[in-house]
């Protein structure tokens, strides 16, 4: 994992903690659009892996109804302490380790219970489709973005026919003739 990476990943957890003590949840919501970036440029699944659970946080926090019940406050618990061994591991430079707690945060969310395991795999779902769509968004192919996410291209097509972004203009260039212009003048 490169340094750079590594360094924003650390703020982005650091961030998501902050934000979880706080209950804000569009603060995470935002803390995970920050790392899209790094997915774009990297690729690497432990990359895409924090955008899309810090992605499905915000929306499970978002629904504070469920704070009550003894296996919210212990979900939480255990997001806080996860979180913070993330954060360790990847300051110590220790990526096996950060990698297997990153694959526990799915389990964990899974386990909260029966009712609202069914509403967090859906959130799962929608979040690594949401993501895939704002990595395209970021210039890679539908194909490489519903790879790296681990979704199917149909899905992230689907997404994506139904939002605006592949209707945004394209970015202008010179016309061609110009070009050619322009790159005869370099050899002249």
């Amino acid at each position: 994992m490169k340094e750079s990476i590594r360094r924003d990943i650390l703020h982005v957890l650091q961030d998501s903690l902050k934000a979880i003590q706080e209950k804000d949840a569009l603060k995470l919501r935002e803390v995970s659009d920050h790392v899209i970036h790094d997915c774009t440029v990297s690729q690497e699944s432990e990359v895409v892996s924090v955008a899309v659970i810090i992605y499905s946080l915000s929306k499970i926090f978002d629904k504070w109804q469920h704070r009550d019940d003894k296996k919210w406050k212990k979900f939480k618990i255990r997001v806080v302490n996860d979180l913070n061994k993330a954060l360790q591991f990847l300051k110590e430079g220790n990526v096996t380790k950060y990698k297997t707690i990153l694959q526990g945060f799915f389990k964990a969310i899974g386990d909260i219970d029966n009712k609202l395991g069914l509403y967090i795999s859906k959130v799962i779902s929608q979040a690594k489709i949401k993501k895939g769509s704002r990595v395209y968004e970021h210039g890679l192919s539908v194909s490489r973005a519903a790879e790296i996410l681990d979704i199917s291209i149909w899905e992230l097509m689907s997404y994506l026919g139904n939002t605006k972004i592949v209707d945004q203009d394209p970015v202008l260039t010179k016309k061609v003739k110009e070009r050619l212009i322009f790159t005869r003048g370099l050899f002249t």
